[in-house]
């Protein structure tokens, strides 16, 4: 800075300094051969006695002691003066973009609130609400399951939600911009989300594939899984059609899933070859989504117009039972564990989203909004289910007592009893049983119990569903209208994925010259490639293993550090501030309990849990047997369980390793990203132009006068935080930077006559 005011050819207006120091303002302005862009309120420049000695002036009169107080005095006024209008532009410029939908630092936000909590509730209401809600639902004893569904919301749910909507929207950036303002040693967490947002937006993708074939095979008539498709079968000399033997020992649309959809392998170690219909779909499920994505939100808060409020329209009500089921501990870590993953916290993408709303935006309503919508949607995507299951048990109950009539006919006539006597109950049990021994056949059995269980996953929606709609009238309409749900429901969930990707990455500037469509592009492109495996022949048995292993242990880590670094590492008051400061009130007590002990300890209970469950159990996955027709379940190979280690720790693995790496000094400290300098003469008079010199990285120098300094500077912070914390930071993150001989420095604050590091 001295040798750029040094360098100075002529002299600056005051309205050149004010548009220098205006902070927010996107023009960048020459002061004196000093490029400044972003003095925040309060900063003083403050010149070291040495230079202003050396410094040349045209004037010819700076070098003597009266003219440099004088210079320096006139401009700590003209500095006050610009600080009282930064004050008021700052306050007109939060007030226009509250007003427009705008944020600072030139970022895209939303036109409305509406798009952004159509945006939240199409990311929270995914496929999980559609076919794991009903299942748990029924599984722990259907409206019993509600009672620690609903605390586990309460205390798990929204406080987490809530969290991270706000960090977002306070600080204007992604995952990783997040967690390195508050820490660079917490810079590993956004990695982590990143990372799991990325896995899980594989797998998630090839599920909608298997969507997108269902939907046009919707458009046939009579629909493909209605019946058996038929094979040529010769006996003698004579050939006939007959349906295949596989299909006839199971179901038509049991076959049509397992073999026409997935062709599956007999395991995971046989590829079998790639499956060109279901990578069709895939390539054009990424180029969709790419199309929605190129442009950022200004796109897709317009989709999801379409896409969030279709799947509402067709769920409506649920369907109750007992409560004796809440003894059981595992009922609340079912309950813990579908609230946690269906509102798609510590993925990163509720602080993308977040970031892009004003800053005076109440997200307190927003989050409780959001997630009793989701809560509800689970609900009423229950009724569907259980309609759907019930419709489908009494049609088979039928079917078997028919089947079971029919066989009981045939072995008591084969031992010889008349159609016309007449046997009492117990008479006639004996003889069938003694029939059935006789000649070594298995009596059929009907328990309609056992017609009414429901299949987890996507069995659920591609073989229960689909065999109830072959029953309805209409039944294409019906076929077309459940599928494009799942679709939509699974693109906005998709968009809130791949937004937790891209969002740090643009806010990174880790491409500086590639804008965001194009990020987006290549994205979608690498994840389209690194799918294809994922539609092999054996691509279902690879999608079980990621689904067990990509984001159960790792979310919950990341969930737990994040309470933890709000909480104790930002200060749990200073987030309070920030949420007074941007909804107009304090967040209540529960909030801060929630915080700062509940929502950790349930999370670590969680936790704990599902580390001993997995540790007591063989892991397993389901295979398809042709030769019986059924699911069975077989054990990972040695191979495949090291991979599913790989892929749990793939992600936390960045929370510890940036943070060892920050501390060896081996990686930059990152924030803050620009090099700082001490700029006053009554902290160092001493100081020459060649040691005006950066702090490469926040790495410690040799020179002795900045290592006296430290001490100074901790004090500082210390002071400074304290002074945010009472006061609020009422302006919003500035940009404190300026240019001298080439070089980009950080300012200092004056802070009590004495200008220290920031």
């Amino acid at each position: 800075m001295p040798s750029a005011l040094g360098s100075s050819r002529k002299t600056q207006s005051a309205d050149d300094i004010r548009r220098a120091l205006s902070g927010r303002l996107s023009t960048t302005t020459n002061l004196g051969g000093m490029t400044n862009k972003g003095v925040s309120p309060g900063m003083e420049l403050l010149i070291p006695s040495s230079t202003l000695e050396r410094a040349p002036s045209s004037t010819g009169g700076l070098s003597s002691k009266s003219s440099r107080e004088v210079l320096t005095n006139s401009l700590r006024k003209l500095t006050n003066q610009i600080t009282e209008f930064k004050r008021s532009f700052t306050q007109e410029q939060h007030h226009c973009n509250h007003r427009h939908g705008r944020t600072p630092e030139d970022r895209d936000g939303w036109k409305n609130r509406t798009e952004f909590i159509l945006m939240l509730i199409g990311y929270t209401v995914g496929l999980g609400n559609v076919w794991r809600f009903p299942y748990l639902c029924q599984k722990n004893g259907g409206a019993s399951f509600l009672i620690p569904y609903g605390i586990m919301l309460a205390l798990e749910g929204i406080p987490l939600y809530y969290l991270e909507l706000c960090i977002g929207q306070r600080m204007r950036k992604g995952s990783i911009g997040v967690w390195n303002e508050i820490s660079p040693y917490l810079g590993g967490l956004g990695l982590a989300s990143i990372v799991v947002c990325f896995l899980v937006s594989l797998y998630y993708n090839v599920i909608i594939a298997w969507c997108v074939f269902y939907f046009f095979k919707s458009f046939q008539n009579p629909l493909p899984w209605t019946s058996c498709p038929l094979e040529p079968v010769t006996v003698g000399n004579v050939t006939t059609m007959e349906p295949v033997h596989e299909c006839k020992i199971t179901s038509p649309t049991e076959y049509f899933w397992y073999r026409t959809t997935l062709g599956m392998s007999s395991s995971i170690e046989e590829g079998g070859g790639m499956n060109w219909k279901l990578c069709a779909c895939l390539v054009g499920i990424w180029l969709v989504i790419w199309l929605c994505m190129m442009k950022g939100i200004k796109i897709t808060g317009k989709i999801v117009y379409m896409t969030a409020t279709l799947p509402l329209i067709l769920l409506i009500i649920f369907f109750f039972r007992g409560f004796d089921r809440l003894k059981d501990p595992l009922v609340w870590l079912d309950a813990a564990v579908q609230i946690f993953y269906s509102l798609g916290v510590a993925y990163g993408s509720l602080i993308a989203f977040s970031s892009y709303m004003p800053i005076k935006n109440d997200s307190t309503r927003d989050a409780i909004t959001v997630c009793l919508i989701n809560c509800a949607t689970s609900i009423y995507a229950s009724v569907v289910v259980f309609c759907f299951i019930g419709f489908q048990a009494e049609d088979r109950m039928e079917h078997c007592l028919e089947d079971q009539a029919k066989q009981a006919m045939r072995l008591l006539n084969g031992t010889g009893v008349s159609g016309a006597e007449t046997l009492d109950q117990v008479t006639y049990n004996e003889r069938l049983q003694r029939a059935s021994i006789f000649f070594n056949e298995t009596l059929i059995t009907c328990v309609k119990s056992k017609f009414l269980t429901i299949p987890s996953g996507q069995g659920l929606a591609f073989i229960v569903f689909t065999d109830a709609i072959n029953k309805m009238p209409f039944a294409q309409l019906w076929a077309v209208m459940f599928f494009l749900m799942l679709i939509t429901v699974g693109l906005d969930t998709e968009f809130g994925m791949l937004e937790g990707v891209v969002t740090p990455v643009v806010d990174m500037k880790l491409f500086p010259k590639l804008k965001k469509e194009y990020i987006s592009g290549i994205l979608c492109l690498v994840s389209c490639l690194m799918g294809l495996p994922l539609v092999q022949y054996s691509g279902e048995y690879w999608v079980q293993l990621i689904v067990a292993y990509c984001s159960g242990i790792p979310l919950l880590i990341i969930a737990l550090v994040e309470c933890i670094a709000i909480c104790y590492i930002y200060g749990i008051d200073r987030f309070c501030d920030d949420i007074k400061y941007m909804t107009n009130k304090p967040p209540r007590f529960i909030w801060k309990w929630c915080w700062k002990i509940i929502s950790p300890v349930t999370i670590f209970l969680v936790l704990s849990m599902s580390i001993k469950s997995m540790s007591e159990t063989t892991p397993q996955y389901s295979v398809w047997d042709a030769s019986k027709g059924k699911v069975v379940w077989t054990t990972y190979p040695p191979w495949a369980k090291f991979l599913a280690i790989i892929i749990t720790l793939v992600s936390i693995i960045f929370i510890p390793g940036v943070a060892l790496l920050r501390y060896f000094r081996v990686i930059g400290m990152g924030t803050p990203e620009l090099p700082t300098v001490i700029l006053d003469a009554d902290v160092d008079t001493d100081l020459n132009s060649s040691e005006l010199q950066p702090l490469h990285n926040g790495k410690p120098t040799k020179n002795k006068k900045r290592r006296k300094l430290s001490r100074a500077r901790r004090k500082f912070m210390l002071e400074e935080k304290e002074t945010e914390r009472t006061e609020g930071n009422k302006n919003g993150p500035l940009n404190r930077v300026i240019t001298a001989n080439g070089q980009t420095y950080q300012l200092v604050n004056q802070h009590n006559g004495a200008a220290m590091f920031i």
